[in-house]
């Protein structure tokens, strides 16, 4: 090979040549050809602009030959690749100048921090360049990150164990963002001086070629961020990368570290990302059963971070000091990445909300899905064509999960009986005191109560179960005991949140509300109780989103069920229209005093339907003891459920009722 000097392209080959980091892409394929690649994989390497530098950087990140194969190189060319380069023996870390200009991103941010609408910026890592592409979102080699409450609580449990502790697990379910706050707590470590070892995807480790490489390459780089990167670069200088000298390496680092008076984080991110069987083959059993353990290490802190998954247990998360994190974005937070990328639609910022977070529970990978779909979009601004094209896309992958999880995991009918009680459990709201089976993909455990991970996970995972045998009388046996107060601990509003479902499912069932009630009236200045009867047939359900009456877009000509799907809909469970003679039944069922909004919704249902001969009343369905009369409850329906118990056979589904 031949050059002008060392920083222009080659003008010549020979076979025994090895790509250097400035060759671009037009210079490697040349040097392919040259060394007997075929032409349809220099069409491959053209098409993806491979240069010296991604060579090398793969070739040292122990990966060349596969993400050749992955990029659709064949596997004879992906060998004839690999095979040119050195045998790995040795390393100079000082000479890999990608760290400089990474160094210098973090010097400038360091400069000039600043918080511009609680987003905070942090230098690219540069081994995040080997995690899954969706995992972070850089520009410029920067990533933007918001000021989450969580991230604050999970510094203070890191902060507040270290002086006690070694070690910390973080788990929680995926896509809630513990990577992002993970990574904006390393960078404010480092900001702050510290000697911070950080890998952000364990999977990459375990697959790497050579993982004593893999692993001393981010501790140089964490030493090389506070100009103390002799011992390493020296060390491994002239000695190759075996198990013999890594296990030398790690103890005569912890010897320099002590000297120092170095206190050292260590942060392992995605570590469910290491098989099962390599958990505990060294080097990847160092995690727990080395540094967690060893003297040499008292000073330093482990931080161990993991998905739930029904794959994966981490053997030591009964010991470690462990933080849950399962909080999603707030109402606030998720207002400033609406802000910061000008994500905005024809509705308020509030109808925004409330639609997006009865879909997400306000997930942060849930919210970037739907974002990543808006600027698919061409940033479209029908904020309900968005929803339905990421519920068509959720749907399926929901489903999907749902028949792999009941293969793998539900393999007898006890099982499967097991899981369908614990899918109950979770619609109704009602503790589970059996530790039994759930699917972590899509299910969450708070002490006792099992949820959903969104509210349309909740929504298909019943609607996949409610046909099954087990379910059908499972349910019907926790209604029973929720109606006769059989389970202990139930409070007021789960059993009313409880019946709330039950009615619901029963009007749905019967095609029709039969009330057998009560007016209130005033007479002669006293309240009373006037009997009344009445019943409203052929009801067809009509459910919809939001919290706001305007996003009701109900077939007011035809008698139904209107059900919001939100969560605590204000002033209303669910409504009965009676298209016949234009009356609309906003029910509640509660134990609760009447609030002072009542008539503002009381217009706007009646504006909502669209007749100016719409009346708009108020039922209550309450338990008696409860429920004490007052003026505003005047022109007011009542009705009592003490004796609901009876499944099926209640007197508020009376058929014969007129």
């Amino acid at each position: 090979m031949s050059t002008d000097n060392n920083n222009t392209q080659p003008t010549s080959f020979k076979d025994i040549d090895i790509p250097k980091e400035h060759w671009n892409n037009e210079s490697v394929q040349k040097w392919c050809k040259v060394i007997g690649i075929p032409e349809k994989d220099i069409l491959t390497i053209r098409s993806n602009e491979l240069d010296g530098f991604w060579l090398i950087f793969k070739y040292i990140s122990g990966n060349l030959e596969k993400d050749l194969k992955d990029l659709g190189v064949s596997l004879p060319s992906s060998v004839r690749i690999f095979a040119k380069f050195n045998p790995l023996h040795t390393q100079d870390f000082s000479k890999k100048r990608r760290y400089e200009q990474t160094a210098e991103i973090q010097k400038k941010i360091k400069e000039s921090i600043k918080i511009t609408d609680a987003i905070r910026l942090f230098p690219k890592d540069p081994f995040t360049s080997n995690t899954p592409n969706s995992r972070y979102n850089f520009e410029n080699n920067v990533l933007n990150i918001i000021e989450r409450e969580i991230t604050n609580r999970l510094a203070e449990f890191i902060d507040a164990t270290k002086k006690t502790k070694r070690t910390v697990y973080i788990h929680g379910p995926q896509g809630f963002g513990k990577s992002y706050s993970i990574y904006q707590i390393i960078s404010i470590l480092r900001n702050d001086n510290n000697i911070v070892f950080y890998m952000p995807d364990c999977g990459t480790w375990s697959s790497a070629r050579n993982p004593y490489f893999y692993f001393s390459e981010i501790m140089y780089y964490s030493f090389y961020l506070v100009n103390d990167d002799t011992f390493v670069n020296d060390y491994w200088r002239s000695k190759p990368f075996n198990e013999s000298n890594f296990e030398n390496f790690l103890d005569e680092l912890g010897q320099h570290c002590n000297r120092k008076q170095y206190s050292l984080y260590f942060f392992f991110d995605q570590h469910n990302g290491i098989p099962e069987n390599k958990r505990e083959v060294y080097p990847f059993s160092l995690i727990e059963n080395y540094l967690a353990h060893e003297d040499l290490w008292r000073t330093s802190l482990i931080c161990v971070s993991a998905s739930s998954n029904n794959f994966y247990q981490f053997g030591s998360s009964k010991t470690w000091p462990t933080f849950r994190f399962n909080s999603t974005f707030t109402d606030q937070e998720f207002q400033i990445f609406s802000n910061h990328f000008n994500f905005k639609f024809t509705e308020s910022f509030d109808e925004t909300l409330e639609l997006i977070k009865e879909l997400t529970n306000l997930i942060p990978l849930e919210i970037q899905e739907i974002y990543d779909i808006w600027c698919n979009q061409q940033k479209s601004t029908d904020l309900k064509y968005i929803i339905n094209l990421y519920k068509e896309k959720r749907e399926f992958e929901i489903c999907m999960n749902n028949q792999v999880f009941t293969r793998d995991y539900l393999t007898d009918d006890s099982s499967k009986k097991d899981f369908a009680r614990n899918v109950i459990l979770m619609e109704l709201g009602i503790p589970s005191f059996k530790m039994t089976l759930i699917n972590e993909r899509l299910m969450i455990r708070r002490g006792q109560i099992i949820e959903a991970t969104t509210p349309l996970a909740r929504n298909i995972l019943v609607e996949c179960w409610k046909d099954e045998l087990d379910y059908k009388t499972t349910k019907e046996g926790i209604y029973k005991l929720v109606f006769n107060r059989e389970i202990a601990g139930l409070t007021n509003d789960v059993r009313r949140g409880a019946i709330e479902i039950y009615i619901i499912e029963e009007i749905i069932r019967l095609k029709e509300f039969s009330f057998i009630g009560f007016n209130i009236i005033k007479n002669n200045g006293k309240l009373e109780k006037s009997y009344i009867t009445f019943a409203v047939h052929n009801l067809q359900p009509f459910y919809f989103n939001g919290k706001n009456v305007k996003n009701c877009d109900s077939s007011w000509h035809q008698n139904q069920i209107i059900i919001p799907n939100a969560s605590n809909f204000p002033e209303v469970d669910f409504l009965i229209w009676n298209s016949n003679d234009k009356h609309l039944y906003a029910i509640q069922v509660t134990i609760k005093d009447l609030s002072n909004n009542w008539d503002k919704y009381q217009l706007l249902w009646k504006k909502q339907t669209g007749y100016e001969e719409t009346k708009v009343l108020k039922v209550w369905i309450t338990f008696e003891p409860f429920f004490n009369l007052k003026e505003s409850l005047v022109g007011h329906y009542l009705m009592y459920m003490h004796n609901l118990g009876h499944i099926g056979n209640s007197f508020l589904f009376c058929q014969n009722s007129q």
